[in-house]
C-alpha cells in the first residue's frame, strides 16, 4: 500500500522525478526547470519533494509500477490538452541540461505513445 495519495499532482511529480533521473544526475538547471514546472502547473513543490523522498526508497520495480500507475491516472483523468502539456513540458525537462540522452527519448516516446500524441 502507498503512503502517497495518487492524484493528478502526484502523478505528473513521479513523471518528472522518472525523467530527471533518466541520466544519474540531476544540474542546476533541470532543477530550475523542475521549479518552472510546478509553478507552470500551480503544483507544490513540498508536494514534489514528498513524492521524490517516499520514490527514493522503492526498488526499480517499485518505481516503474509507479510510472505505470502515474500514466494510466493520467489517461484516465487528464484532458487531451492537458496531455499535451505534460508531454511539452517533458520535453523541456529531458532537454533542460542541454543533453538528451537515449533513455529520456525512449521516456518521451512512451509518453506520447501512452497519450496518443
Amino acid at each position: 500500500m502507498s503512503l502517497i495519495e495518487m492524484n493528478g499532482e502526484t502523478a505528473v511529480n513521479v513523471l518528472i522525478l522518472w525523467l530527471v533521473g533518466a541520466d544519474g544526475s540531476i544540474c542546476y538547471d533541470e532543477k530550475a526547470t523542475i521549479k518552472r514546472i510546478l509553478d507552470d502547473l500551480d503544483h507544490h513543490e513540498d508536494k514534489y519533494y514528498q513524492v521524490v523522498n517516499y520514490l527514493s526508497g522503492l526498488g526499480t520495480k517499485e518505481m516503474n509500477d509507479f510510472v505505470e500507475d502515474s500514466i494510466a491516472f493520467i489517461q484516465g483523468n487528464f484532458s487531451k490538452e492537458k496531455m499535451r502539456t505534460v508531454l511539452m513540458l517533458s520535453e523541456a525537462l529531458a532537454s533542460a541540461d542541454g543533453n538528451v540522452v537515449h533513455e529520456e527519448t525512449q521516456m518521451i516516446e512512451r509518453l506520447k505513445e501512452a497519450f496518443d500524441l
